[in-house]
């Protein structure tokens, strides 16, 4: 018997539903993980329930317990072996992945940035579970599937962030800013972030920052759009996070090695003040090369 593609086609969607059928978390299930009643999600789990099933809308019960900033509920989903890079089904919510859902949905993250009083992200309900999903071993270079318009496919949450830079209010844009650098420092590929499906041509993370500022000139004079572009651009031109943090030390060691060859002084009108000090303790010969480079190794620890 010989099947067309279309028969084979309408087989494999079949299966597929009907796995989700028998695998799928009930509705009063899906409910208390928004809720975060661990006990009823935990009986559930000790009854036979898959930690990692989805529901009648394609939603796992991680990805629904992070939407709603249920900390302690997603500490003990993944204690129960939900996996952290487990995305939403079907295919047009795969971009709801535990990690996107952190940085956009949680309390703190861009949909709901935390008001006033400075609170970093990582101190909210948002980065504490971000963070959480890092170290249980989620990826940041998750593909994201998220489709735009002109045939372009986001590849990683990462790229989401910067397409969108600052698409909801004002106070979002620290957020995200924080949250770009905390991927990068992760280990987020900048290259190849977004995709023409039709050509197959990809797109770096300082394209994704060039696309958003077209459409939004006004973030050219937004400081954590700016600060987001120099982040990325830099550590695209340095090769790694490690160097682009590395650049200021890099300054002051050319500085003392001008010194030290007599090709630089520092003059009488120089500012007085802490750099000041700062400047006259590192170019200073007599101080051991040994010693300026532990102190710089705690300025790059704090940056």
């Amino acid at each position: 018997m010989t099947w067309v593609p279309s028969v084979r086609l309408a087989l494999r969607v079949a299966l597929r539903r009907d796995s989700l059928s028998k695998m799928s978390i009930p509705t009063e299930i899906i409910d208390a993980a928004r809720d975060g009643e661990i006990q009823t999600v935990v009986r559930f789990l000790d009854e036979g329930g898959d930690v990692n099933a989805f529901d009648a809308r394609g939603r796992t019960l991680l990805v629904k317990s992070v939407v709603h900033s249920q900390v302690e509920l997603c500490r003990v989903l993944i204690a129960r072996g939900a996996d952290p890079n487990r995305s939403s089904e079907p295919a047009d919510l795969r971009w709801h992945g535990p990690l996107w859902a952190a940085a956009y949905y949680a309390d703190g993250g861009l949909s709901n940035p935390r008001q006033g009083g400075g609170a970093a992200w990582s101190t909210s309900a948002s980065g504490e579970i971000f963070q959480m999903l890092m170290e249980s071993g989620a990826d940041v270079n998750v593909l994201a599937g998220l489709n735009l318009d002109n045939n372009l496919r986001i590849n990683s949450v990462l790229g989401i962030l910067l397409m969108y830079f600052g698409g909801r209010v004002q106070d979002a844009h620290s957020v995200s800013l924080e949250i770009v650098t905390t991927l990068v420092r992760a280990g987020a590929r900048l290259e190849s972030v977004v995709e023409d499906e039709l050509s197959g041509v990809t797109y770096s993370a300082s394209w994704c920052l060039d696309r958003r500022l077209a459409e939004r000139p006004e973030l050219g004079w937004d400081e954590y759009f700016i600060k987001a572009r120099e982040l990325i651009v830099g550590v695209q031109e340095d090769g790694s996070f490690k160097s682009f943090m590395r650049r200021p030390h890099r300054s002051v060691l050319r500085l003392r090695s001008l010194f030290a060859r007599g090709r630089a002084a520092l003059k009488k009108w120089t500012p007085r003040g802490h750099d000041w000090h700062a400047i006259k303790f590192f170019v200073n010969p007599n101080v051991p090369r040994e010693v300026v480079w532990n102190i710089l190794s705690f300025w790059r620890a704090s940056s």
